[in-house]
């Protein structure tokens, strides 16, 4: 890009100073400055973070240590790691990124922020990721007595939820799942626990999730890495019910040594909530598995909002024709920015059996987009919005292969692979980009200096379900999350406990109609399957699902 050379030269000595440590609140305030507007130079910082990613991934070092490394910055742990080999010593790293320093690259992600700005949004971020202990999972057919309306991925705070008839699902984030059967009255109290009052739950706790507890008004009932229920009768009866492995339980405050352990197979009752020694009642409880099938985990076609499954025929397809799926607002077109050959017209190609698909999905199996190595980026805008500006939960899905190029060499663009959401009323605006760089580190940009890494890497050049998940608020902090699995991985019915990577710290009130596909620098890519929906179950249809969405 041109830059006047006063102004270059700034930049750079500002990019030298970062190599040495944190920018003083007056740097960063200049060095902002010279990055707001300007679209070309934040594209440049984004392909330079990645660089910088593959440079740690494959020489190793120290990263960044929390003194100079936004909270929104730092590698999120994921489900998947497919092990590199990495060199040690520090000195490495910070050579080769002196050397693109001098090569007149643009700033590393990690380093957007002073310390002031890096204290803000610690404590932004412990005011709001504090508030959410769980996640609805499943509430089809759920009456709540709420005034807020509960929808299927909403994030929970710590309060009451009265079921007043149906079945839930819930996961709590330090691992334990749990059905509530409804009528029911639940109190989310932590990461780690809950008080029932009124009726039944279920909880299944993997090792991670032991010590999960479950309130009642007789006894407190610790998992010990189990399957068990608990019921609570209106008048504060309770019983204890262990379908695997065993818990503890006994009088809440009572001393250690009057807790007692309950094996699997066997069940207590406490007939009053001052009750103080149960008595064994016979096991009488479905298990965990009986109750998912009981609520029939289908898909969700009604909560399908977009849906591009790229039925063309195979071959050139002008872009003017380019209009099938549902939920949109026109054909496909050229993204703004991109460079076309002379006499090119950006029309779409169309492939066939291009994908391996092994999960149990439509799709993948038929035609779908071929992006050549010359392609750059189309667009499409939705009829409607991903909002930003209110509550809602919304996903994202699609399958995609890239034939990953070898990195580049120093100074040139990171090749990367994308599926975006932007807005048409301001493009270069708060977006969220599902990125997937050359170095396979899973990432998302949501903002300028909003930039998320895995720290796990995924398997290069082979077909991948792509799925992500954003949780808008109104008031407080959004959530954005990105998940990739691959051909070896199985896709669950319901929300996974992990991601490959989740945003910190970011607030948004961008309205975002367009997706937008992108491949940088080479490569061979297909994309298949484009899904946009309220639901899980909406973008990751299962083998029930018996026919694409017309």
């Amino acid at each position: 890009m041109n830059m006047p050379a006063d102004r270059d030269e700034e930049l750079r000595g500002l990019l030298r100073r970062l190599s040495d440590g944190p920018l003083s609140p007056e740097e960063a305030a200049r060095l902002n400055e010279l990055l707001h507007g300007n679209p070309e130079l934040c594209e440049l910082y984004l392909n330079q973070f990645t660089l910088e990613g593959q440079l740690r991934h494959e020489f190793g070092g120290r990263q960044p240590g929390h003194e100079t490394l936004p909270s929104l910055a730092r590698p999120d742990d994921g489900p998947r790691s497919i092990p590199a080999r990495r060199a040690t010593g520090g000195q490495v790293v910070r050579f080769a990124a002196a050397a693109l320093l001098g090569a007149g690259l643009t700033m590393l992600a990690s380093s957007v922020w002073s310390r002031p700005r890096i204290e803000t949004a610690r404590q932004e971020e412990e005011r709001s990721t504090s508030d959410c202990m769980a996640t609805l999972l499943f509430a089809d057919d759920c009456q709540w007595r709420s005034e807020v309306r509960l929808v299927e991925g909403q994030r929970l705070a710590a309060g009451p939820l009265h079921l007043e008839r149906g079945l839930a699902i819930l996961r709590f984030d330090g691992g334990a799942a749990v059905v509530l059967e409804g009528p029911a009255e639940l109190e989310v109290e932590s990461r780690g626990c809950a008080r029932l009052t009124a009726g039944r739950v279920t909880v299944r706790a993997p090792q991670e999730a032991a010590g999960f507890t479950v309130r009642s008004p007789a006894s407190d009932v610790v998992d010990l890495g189990t399957e068990f229920a608990v019921v609570v009768e209106r008048g504060g009866a309770t019983e204890v019910h262990v379908l695997e492995g065993e818990v503890s339980y006994g009088k809440a405050g009572a001393s250690q040594d009057s807790i007692e352990l309950l094996g699997a197979g066997n069940a207590v009752r406490y007939d009053g909530a001052k009750a103080s020694v149960p008595r064994a009642v016979p096991l009488k409880s479905p298990r965990f598995a009986e109750l998912l099938n009981q609520a029939k985990l289908g898909p969700r076609e009604d909560l399908l909002l977009a849906y591009e499954g790229f039925n063309y025929p195979v071959g050139r397809l002008p872009l003017a024709q380019a209009k099938g799926g549902i939920g949109w607002a026109g054909p496909w077109s050229v993204s703004p920015g991109v460079k076309l050959s002379p006499g090119g017209t950006g029309d779409l190609t169309i492939a066939s059996g291009m994908l391996h698909v092994p999960w149990p999905v439509q799709g993948g199996r038929g035609p779908m987009l071929e992006a050549a190595p010359e392609y750059q980026s189309r667009r499409r805008q939705l009829a409607e919005p991903v909002r930003l500006d209110e509550d809602g939960v919304y996903y994202v899905s699609v399958i995609v292969r890239w034939d990953a190029p070898p990195p580049p060499p120093t100074g040139q663009t990171m090749p990367a692979v994308r599926l975006v959401l932007r807005s048409s009323t301001d493009f270069n605006g708060d977006h969220v980009m599902f990125n997937l760089p050359v170095f396979q580190q899973p990432q998302l940009d949501i903002q300028t200096g909003a930039i998320f890494t895995s720290s796990q890497t995924v398997a290069r050049n082979e077909t991948q379900f792509w799925v992500g998940k954003i949780v808008a608020r109104r008031q407080g902090e959004d959530e954005i999350f990105f998940r990739v699995y691959g051909e070896g991985e199985p896709l669950p019915m319901i929300e996974p406990a992990s991601w490959s990577v989740k945003s910190r710290g970011v607030r948004s009130d961008a309205r975002l109609d367009l997706v937008l596909l992108t491949k940088m620098d080479g490569g061979m890519c297909w994309w298949d399957e484009v899904r946009i929906g309220k639901s899980w179950r909406a973008v990751v249809p299962t083998s029930a699902f018996a026919g694409n969405p017309k």
